[in-house]
């Protein structure tokens, strides 16, 4: 997600990531999922308690990042700070009609696809998967056809119930603990990707109504998010990636505004712009923040929601 969001990088390995970034995250919310233990909820519990997890902290990262916008003169009237304002509320996936804090509809798309495939698990029960592909065929068309943004980026999770399903078929066959990656499936997964790549006539942003081509993003998502598997799988039980992984959602909400700050900074020392260098180094101020943020239970809840405790091993 961070080197996808540095600019001026190759134009290819941009593309390359967005080709299963986005959906890979709803297949893992969908595999973290507990299906079951869900079922026996009532959907008023269900949906406070996803509300406040994933819509109040959109809320507190959107106007948090009001300030620095202010501050650097980016939100220059009170129209446009009531414009921006609104954009954060109804969690508009635009730059110019928020604080610069774009990222964050994933939340709010996430927040409606757990409900509704809550309310599937809940009071459907049986063939699941009719629905979700009524659902995705639906969302593919209102993406293809129209272009608004709708409440809470609620059109986009029409489509993404889809792979947030994958996620759960692929949690109760145990997928993770079961599956052993080599070199064959490895192999297979970086030529599928790359083709799914190139073949696509655009780069998918699924926050933009941007599919391409439906076959190709579908192979492209399950082959990207299997080779992410992979090495996620060959890092092992790390401290490292546990700290990220622990603190997606605040890294997500920030990081346009960490770019900035590193972007700022090249001008200012007068070095040239690098964007390897500008990715490593977000990556290397985030881990300081996280761990600070870890330590300030309040603020920790404020930006990330009731973050439930996830051993390292199982993020990894």
């Amino acid at each position: 997600m961070v080197l996808g969001h540095v600019t001026i990088s190759p134009v290819f390995l941009q593309k390359l990531i967005y080709a299963f970034h986005m959906p890979m995250f709803f297949i893992l919310s969908g595999y973290l999922f507990n299906v079951e233990k869900k079922r026996q909820l009532e959907f008023k519990s269900f949906a406070i308690s996803r509300f406040k997890r994933l819509y109040l902290p959109s809320l507190f990262i959107g106007f948090s990042c009001s300030i620095p916008s202010v501050v650097i003169g980016q939100t220059d009237s009170l129209l446009d700070f009531a414009t921006r304002a609104f954009g954060v509320i109804y969690s508009i996936p635009a730059a110019d009609l928020t604080f610069n804090c774009t990222p964050i509809w994933f939340l709010t798309c996430l927040l409606c696809v757990e409900i509704l495939f809550f309310c599937l698990v809940k009071y459907i029960q049986n063939n699941i998967w009719i629905f979700v592909f009524c659902s995705f065929s639906i969302g593919v068309i209102i993406s293809q056809e129209l272009s608004f943004y709708s409440p809470l980026n609620s059109h986009i999770a029409l489509s993404a119930v889809f792979f947030f399903y994958l996620g759960t078929l692929l949690r109760s066959r145990c997928f993770i603990e079961n599956h052993t990656p080599n070199v064959s499936y490895i192999s297979l997964a970086v030529v599928v990707l790359l083709l799914a790549t190139y073949l696509n006539p655009v780069k998918i942003d699924l926050s933009a109504n941007r599919l391409g081509d439906i076959n190709l993003l579908i192979l492209g998502t399950l082959s990207g998010s299997y080779l992410v598997y992979c090495l996620a799988k060959k890092l092992g039980d790390s401290f490292f990636i546990g700290l990220l992984g622990r603190n997606t959602i605040f890294i997500l909400g920030y990081n346009y505004w960490a770019y900035q700050i590193i972007d700022h900074l090249f001008i200012f020392l007068d070095l040239p712009y690098n964007w390897i260098v500008n990715f490593i180094v977000q990556v290397l101020i985030f881990v300081p923040a996280s761990l600070t943020l870890n330590k300030l239970p309040l603020l920790n809840r404020l930006v990330q929601g009731a973050t439930p405790t996830v051993s390292r091993s199982k993020i990894s």
